[in-house]
């Protein structure tokens, strides 16, 4: 999630004008309502997550990853139009807001006297993903195209 995230915020604009031929101002703004609603996503997915799914915060987790999943497939699949803008904030919403809810996750189940040592292993395996992944689709890209 934490590759997908970094990935998303370095390629959305690229992406958008190369395969749906938006403008740079359009999908620059694009970029902002996508980082607008992952504004709202960090908030309320911590309101949520303390609410609904308190020592089970793994279902929000796979709400988290079941909507960039969607938001993704649409960006993939759907034609030009104001339904990208949708999937845009859709996907910021999503994969934008999750890490709260994962580090508390991380932190609720691990035992007390190792909560640090847990806490700095989810963290370098988030960081590895957002190392890793953009850089690899970069190559995907270039090479394959979108």
């Amino acid at each position: 999630m934490g590759g997908l995230q970094i990935s998303f915020a370095a390629y959305l604009a690229v992406y958008l004008t190369e395969a749906h031929g938006f403008g740079v101002a359009a999908a620059g703004l694009s970029f902002a309502v996508a980082q607008g609603s992952a504004t709202a996503g960090r908030l309320s997915w911590a309101v949520v997550s303390d609410r609904f799914f308190a020592g089970r915060r793994h279902v929000g987790l796979r709400l988290n990853a079941y909507g960039s999943l969607l938001a993704m497939l649409g960006l993939a699949l759907l034609p030009t139009g104001p339904w990208l803008w949708l999937c845009a904030a859709a996907f910021g919403l999503c994969n934008i807001g999750w890490n709260g809810v994962y580090m508390a996750m991380v932190a609720e189940t691990a035992p007390r006297s190792r909560i640090g040592r847990v806490s700095g292993d989810a963290l370098r395996t988030i960081f590895a993903g957002c190392a890793i992944l953009p850089p690899v689709l970069g190559l995907l890209a270039d090479h394959e195209g979108w």
